[in-house]
């Protein structure tokens, strides 16, 4: 197998400083860069896409849809095909259960099946798990030494930062491009999905641990046994396991509540653009009415 795929870092020349430090910081930075502009100008965003019958020339949203969620799922089968081959250590990730990869298949999934409104109940989780994987980076597979010897000579960098920038910004232009309304009934189903995520993780982490051979010992959702979980030590004894459960479970709904509000709150600024000039305006909240009255105020039809 070619140097490129090993994952090994013997032979490896690049370490995560210098330049692939600042390839890295330099992705980060124009991806959080693009979600604030998608942010920021989101009502010219919808109504420019949702104005638009054909995208790309030839394609019409539908099929715009079925493509990215097609090819976001061939990439993910060919690292999967990629880990097989190379004898990866952690060789259960050939199956997504990762919390970002999970969130990605998800995505995918939606975007193939033109069910996009989906994305409420795991958006908002996918983007906070991208922001804090981007901002601490972890490449399980090589020594914990700093730097680690993982740079711009491994596939594995460049899927590490292609699999969380992708799932920021796609995520992220979804929520601008589809009016997502996001009811209080669901952070009741969002509770339930991801209790019940967690759950069946946790079993099955627990059963490969105790049942399967080593490298199919599973750390999905990081919420396996401390011997092959990398983040047991981040929380102290609250990170550790069977505590991680509970730790991780709050964490996330937690997270997802504070994306809510802030979800809400910046419904109340609105940039628009009119004879070409940039008007900025604030307003109350529809995101608000839609989350307290279940009522829908948008009057434009998502495609």
């Amino acid at each position: 197998m070619l140097e490129f795929f090993r994952w090994q870092p013997d032979n490896k020349h690049f370490y995560f400083k210098g330049i692939s430090l600042a390839l890295y910081i330099t992705c980060v930075v124009i991806s959080f860069f693009a979600v604030i502009l998608i942010w920021i100008f989101k009502n010219p965003i919808h109504i420019w896409y949702n104005s638009k019958s054909i995208h790309l020339g030839t394609l019409s949203s539908k099929s715009l849809k079925i493509l990215i969620g097609s090819i976001t799922i061939v990439f993910m089968s060919m690292r999967s095909l990629i880990l097989w081959f190379a004898k990866y250590p952690n060789i259960y990730e050939i199956i997504p259960f990762h919390l970002c990869r999970l969130m990605l298949l998800f995505t995918a999934l939606s975007l193939v099946f033109n069910k996009v409104n989906l994305i409420k109940y795991f958006g908002p989780i996918a983007i906070i798990g991208c922001i804090i994987a981007l901002l601490l980076p972890s490449f399980d597979f090589v020594p914990a030494t700093k730097p680690q010897k993982i740079g711009i000579d491994s596939v594995y960098y460049y899927d590490y930062i292609l699999c969380h920038c992708f799932l920021l910004i796609i995520t992220s232009m979804l929520l601008a491009t589809h009016r997502i309304q996001i009811k209080a009934k669901d952070l009741l189903i969002t509770t339930i999905f991801f209790i019940c995520l967690a759950l069946i993780m946790f079993n099955i982490n627990l059963v490969t641990y105790i049942y399967a051979p080593k490298g199919w010992q599973t750390n999905y959702l990081y919420l396996g046994k401390d011997e092959v979980n990398s983040q047991s030590n981040l929380f102290g004894v609250l990170s550790k396991w069977p505590w991680n459960l509970f730790t991780w479970t709050i964490l996330g709904l937690i997270f997802y509540s504070i994306f809510v509000a802030i979800w809400i709150v910046q419904d109340k600024v609105q940039i628009d653009f009119m004879n070409r000039k940039m008007s900025i305006s604030v307003k109350k909240s529809d995101r608000w009415i839609e989350f307290k009255n279940c009522q829908h105020v948008n009057n434009i039809q998502n495609k």
